[in-house]
């Protein structure tokens, strides 16, 4: 397995410090990022390979749980390493790998590695396949959709909208459980609201505050946004400065 790429996120510089001097020994671990604030935590998370994780829960803009629900569909497992004790149950819910309490103590991140390594070692060996086929409702009739049909899936009144070259169908599915089956290769989120098919963008167009609306293929009626929270990666993957 090659080196872990690890990121530390915390406003505090001699939190950060002791995090680093206490994994500073495991050689399966590369500490290459670092970040005291909510923004520079998103591009690190957006535009770097992360494996691995150390969120606190207080950030000097936002809050720590807000950033791994941002993340929960990058491949990155993260461990809470914060002074607060109340954000446990959120932060399980979140799929967090552990949850480290203040002041750290040398056995209890060793353990919490342990557990983040077994964990990205067992996901490694899982060769990720994606359904050929999807199925998605029209009126009281199921239909059979290929990936590559897709144009884009918003959220809708309980249920996702999905706009195919066939047409607009729907699911009970949330847009996470729909996004899943999707290889990331083709399918981005944009906004916490829209995922689109890469290849059926016919139009960018530049938006308030550096952002973009997004024209697709069949729809070009309907723009799609561009979030600030998902502006970075959406560069990276169409490759704009």
């Amino acid at each position: 397995m090659d080196k872990v790429k690890v990121a530390i996120v915390d406003d505090e510089l001699p939190s950060r410090e002791e995090l680093k001097y206490l994994l500073s020994h495991r050689r399966e671990l590369d500490i290459a990022y670092e970040a005291d604030n909510f923004e520079d935590a998103l591009d690190i998370i957006n535009c770097k390979k992360v494996d691995l994780l150390f969120l606190d829960i207080q950030l000097k803009d936002k809050s720590g749980v807000d950033l791994a629900e941002i993340i929960e569909q990058h491949d990155v497992e993260i461990i809470f390493a914060t002074a607060y004790d109340k954000y446990a149950v959120k932060a399980f819910s979140l799929n967090a790998v552990d949850y480290l309490l203040k002041p750290f103590s040398q056995p209890r991140v060793e353990k919490a590695v342990n557990k983040a390594l077994k964990k990205i070692l067992k996901e490694e060996n899982v060769k990720k396949t994606y359904p050929p086929k999807l199925t998605f409702w029209k009126g009281e009739k199921m239909h059979v959709i290929s990936p590559e049909e897709i144009v884009f899936i918003t959220v809708g009144e309980k249920q996702v909208k999905v706009f195919t070259d066939k047409g607009i169908f729907t699911d009970h599915a949330t847009l996470k459980d729909v996004q899943q089956k999707l290889d990331p290769k083709s399918f981005i989120r944009t906004h916490r609201s829209y995922i689109i098919n890469l290849e059926k963008i016919s139009e960018i167009i530049p938006w308030f505050n550096s952002t973009f609306n997004l024209k697709m293929k069949k729809y070009s009626d309907i723009e799609i946004p561009v979030s600030r929270s998902y502006l970075q990666s959406f560069k990276q993957e169409l490759g704009l400065s």
